[in-house]
């Protein structure tokens, strides 16, 4: 058999492959597309906006401080800004942004800046040729763009105040970047979306079949595929329960046996109490009678729990009348309403017949009368008995379900009855993957609803 494999390896080789589309797509994105253009400014540009953050006011747009920006110094530059700002040219400092590419275009004539040595050159482009010129012989027109720069000018004092051109290179990068992460998060969205219903999927499936699983061996959807770490939480839970339902087991066979072995010396008694004298007669033989319906009672508690019988189809108005008519026959007054319509049930009969005749006879006990009704839609079937008894406090309805509970407010011992008729009824319903509810009814009176599934539940028993 293939060993599975642990969770932790799982996580690990699909986290890897997360990361490895993570990087392959930022590298294709960062790296693999065309450098982005130098950031590009002209001269005239820039004394524009050196003009227009000195007409605002203040030092918004400028840097002041006692240190120059880094980079290389171009004389170049700070003496063509110092014609457009009108200032002194020893009072300026110009510096580049970046090295110097070929930067080619212009309003008059197709002009070029190089770096040579470490030296600005202005080319002038000519339809003979083209000539170089550096120094205080160099002419760059204002409009021509260059690589941006930063623009220093000393103040009075004693600092500089810097103009820095904006770096659309980096701008363009950080988007390239930003884009890169949301085509990521895109890329590895599906794979994360997977590894995460794959990695639970078997947890889920532990999770429900743990909730749904009762004492009985089998039926119970435990993963059998899936990490190692949860096919081993899921044989640890089998385990468990199989040792449960090993201890309930036993209890419930001695809890039978007892119950059974006490039937015997309670017919005896009787034998002897039928001949004692008839005013100690009638008292004796109503607690002998007392104690006989009380082993009977455990005997029908425990025999859900001991084994079930096997599920037959009947149609559910059918069944339900003629256990009406038998109640009926006992001298219980019942009022019926039952569907028209054919309602195929798989149940266990004697056992479902158990649980209703239960019910009818808290109704007929405390409320002299019940009112039941059958009815159903495509996925459940439901079987009301109403009575319009005193009721029960809403805060003690669940109490009734425990065994041996009884309200002594509104049922005494001398109705009858050890407290077992509502816990063997739930019992039973809860074998056909049903529940039993019990609702206080407006007006008065008390509902027992019982609710069945009409699809898996009982019909895949």
């Amino acid at each position: 058999m293939k060993q599975p494999i642990p969770f932790a390896v799982q996580a690990g080789l699909v986290m890897s492959a997360i990361v490895a589309l993570v990087v392959a797509v930022c590298f294709v994105i960062v790296l693999g597309m065309p450098r982005p253009a130098v950031s590009t400014t002209s001269v005239r540009e820039m004394a524009t906006a050196w003009r227009d953050a000195s007409s605002q006011g203040g030092e918004r747009r400028f840097e002041v401080g006692d240190t120059l920006p880094p980079g290389r110094q171009s004389v170049l530059i700070a003496r063509m800004m110092a014609e457009q700002l009108q200032v002194d040219p020893s009072r300026l400092r110009a510096f580049w942004n970046a090295e110097v590419p070929a930067s080619i275009g212009g309003a008059n004539a197709m002009q070029a800046l190089i770096a040579i040595a470490g030296h600005d050159v202005v080319v002038d482009a000519h339809p003979a040729g083209f000539s170089l010129r550096s120094g205080e012989s160099a002419i760059l027109d204002a409009d021509t763009p260059v690589p941006a720069f930063h623009l220093a000018m000393h103040r009075d004092d004693g600092r500089w105040q810097v103009l820095r051109s904006p770096d659309t290179q980096l701008s363009q990068w950080r988007m390239r970047i930003l884009a890169a992460f949301v085509l990521s998060v895109v890329a590895a969205a599906p794979l994360v979306a997977w590894l995460a219903r794959s990695l639970t999927r078997s947890m889920r499936q532990l999770a429900e079949a743990t909730v749904q699983a009762g004492l009985e061996p089998g039926g119970d959807p435990f993963p059998t595929r899936g990490p190692r770490e949860v096919l081993d939480v899921a044989r640890a839970v089998i385990a468990m329960r199989a040792r449960l339902a090993e201890q309930a087991a036993e209890r419930t066979r001695m809890l039978v046996a007892v119950a059974h072995d006490l039937r015997n010396p309670l017919t005896g008694l009787r034998l002897r109490a039928e001949r004692t004298p008839p005013d100690t007669r009638d008292r004796m033989v109503r607690d002998i009678d007392r104690m006989s319906d009380m082993v009977m009672q455990v005997l029908d508690y425990a025999r859900p729990m001991a084994g079930r019988q096997a599920f037959e189809t009947v149609e559910l108005g059918a069944f339900v009348t003629e256990l009406v008519e038998d109640a009926g026959a006992c001298g219980r007054q019942i009022r019926l309403t039952v569907p028209a319509d054919a309602c195929p049930m798989r149940i266990e009969r004697s056992a479902l017949r158990r649980a209703i005749d239960n019910l009818l006879d808290n109704a007929a006990r405390y409320a002299g009368a019940a009112e039941v009704n059958a009815e159903f839609d495509a996925e459940r079937a439901r079987i009301v008995v109403a009575d319009r008894g005193p009721g029960i406090p809403a805060a003690e309805l669940p109490r009734l379900f425990e065994p041996f509970e009884r309200l002594e407010q509104s049922r005494s011992r001398t109705t009858g009855g050890i407290g077992l008729g509502l816990s063997i009824a739930r019992n039973i319903v809860a074998g056909h993957g049903g529940q039993l509810r019990l609702e206080n009814r407006i007006g008065g009176g008390l509902a027992a609803t019982i609710e069945l599934p009409r699809v898996g539940g009982a019909a895949a028993s």
